[in-house]
């Protein structure tokens, strides 16, 4: 799922190049406020009930057929209001293009259907080798039609005519992974008011999801100008990918392995707190490397374009990491069955991240202001949410702070030295050169701080290499 999250970081990072060099600002901010509308029909998404499937996973083949079709419902639901309310929204924002964007959205929704059920097939199999494949496709399919949409002149549509192709995608390669008929079982409505009490609680924790990853954009949308919004648009989509794929993928990974664990509370408290540090082992480094990168690569790839873009990414990307780590207490509460509890933490954060945004919009107008204020939010909430949602499994704050402070802090000091150097020794250097100091300079950094501060943590993520990576690591950091 790691080597997937690099393909697909990768393949979102080159679209996000050639797309800030083809669209404007306008055509950024315009993409922004279709994504936050149409997140808010994730309250419908599947019915919540794909959730429900992995948790209960030794019921699957009586319980695949109802929640398809139950899916299959609530996804033409969405798609319904979403077209009927298409034309009232592109009047309200005054954005004549803003209809067909929701439009292509709404209608790529009852296509994820299939996928969403038969992908939960795979969790629960524990097969992630071939859901990490077929999201790798799916994210070159999705950033490289964007690119070629850009290229042939369809603007602000190029982001969402890709994701027609890719519900297609995944419906196909899941079905030939797992070969099940999902159409052909019953539908067992019988069964719907059953597990639809279940999953109220999976579609508000959905919405919540979208809240917090959207729902800023659609607060924005009605108080600032779409140049302004297309900034902090651009800016936040360039962090949050990595948080995205990797809080996704370890949900998909945790979810169903803590579900085996539940009757073991010392192995689930041993396997939460170890994928806490590997977790921010890796999503530190990636999202901190950022801060130290992206002035000069805005000036190499962009030459000044999104020269506002810079601030907002290098405030939202320090405390980034802290957001992602959140993926395993979620996990932990999804295993747990207690969806209630995740729904309405979820709902608390989202909303309280799109007040953060909100008062950030209204105090200074920028987008370096929104993503300071966004920013600080997520640093506080973060904490209190895995407080909140460890206890379960007998962690304390400490324990969540012991796990995830170390790989911050010496990513954060990575940055700030890399920052540094390029300020004051670098400054009349070539863009190109800069990038390439930038980055080799965070790198040795953070390799010999982590060395010399946490060896334990290199020793636990060469543990679970392959050999032969396992042996090269060992032999070049000496551990």
């Amino acid at each position: 799922m790691i080597l997937n999250t690099g393909t697909a970081k990768l393949a979102s990072f080159g679209a996000q190049v050639v797309l800030g060099a083809i669209l404007s600002a306008d055509d950024f901010g315009l993409v922004a406020i279709s994504t936050s509308i149409a997140a808010l029909t994730s309250l419908l998404r599947d019915g919540g009930v794909r959730q429900v499937l992995v948790q209960r996973g030794d019921e699957y083949e009586s319980l695949a057929g109802p929640v398809f079709w139950m899916g299959l419902a609530m996804n033409m639901t969405a798609c319904v209001l979403l077209v009927a309310a298409a034309p009232a929204l592109g009047e309200a924002y005054h954005e004549p293009e803003l209809p067909l964007l929701l439009v292509i959205t709404a209608v790529s929704v009852p296509l994820t259907t299939p996928s969403a059920v038969l992908s939960a097939r795979l969790a629960i199999d524990l097969r992630f080798k071939a859901i990490g494949l077929m999201q790798s496709g799916s994210a070159l399919l999705r950033y490289g039609g964007a690119i070629l949409f850009a290229m042939a002149g369809f603007g602000a549509v190029s982001f969402v005519l890709p994701l027609l192709l890719v519900a297609i995608f995944e419906w196909v390669v899941s079905y030939a992974l797992t070969r099940s008929r999902l159409w052909s079982r019953p539908w067992d409505m019988r069964r719907w008011k059953e597990l639809f009490s279940r999953a109220q609680w999976v579609l508000l924790g959905t919405f919540g999801v979208g809240l917090c990853n959207t729902g800023t954009y659609f607060l924005l949308g009605a108080t600032l100008s779409s140049t302004v919004v297309g900034v902090y648009f651009f800016a936040y989509q360039l962090v949050i990918q990595v948080g995205i794929l990797l809080a996704n993928n370890v949900n998909q990974v945790l979810f169903p392995a803590l579900v085996k664990l539940r009757g073991e509370p010392m192995r689930l408290r041993a396997a939460t707190e170890r994928s806490l540090r590997m977790l921010m082992l890796v999503a530190a480094p990636l999202s901190l490397g950022l801060v130290a990168a992206v002035g000069p690569i805005e000036t190499l790839v962009w030459q000044g374009r999104w020269a506002e873009a810079v601030v907002p990414v290098q405030v939202v990307s320090i405390v980034y990491p802290l957001n992602v780590a959140l993926g395993v207490p979620m996990s932990l509460q999804l295993a747990s069955g207690r969806f209630r509890e995740w729904a309405l933490m979820l709902l608390a954060y989202g909303a309280g991240l799109v007040a953060a945004g909100a008062v950030g919009a209204w105090t200074t107008g920028t987008a370096a202001g929104v993503a300071s204020w966004t920013g600080g939010y997520i640093a506080a909430g973060a904490i209190v949410y895995a407080t909140l949602a460890l206890r379960s499994a007998g962690l304390r704050v400490g324990a969540f702070l012991n796990a995830v402070t170390p790989s911050w802090v010496l990513s954060i000091g990575a940055a700030g030295t890399a920052l540094l150097i390029d300020r004051f020794a670098l400054e009349d250097s070539s863009a190109a050169a800069r990038v390439l100091a930038s980055c080799l300079v965070f790198g040795v950094v953070l390799v010999v701080g982590a060395r010399v501060a946490i060896p334990g943590h290199l020793c636990e993520a060469r543990d679970l290499a392959p050999r032969g990576g396992a042996r090269l690591v060992t032999r070049l950091l000496r551990l």
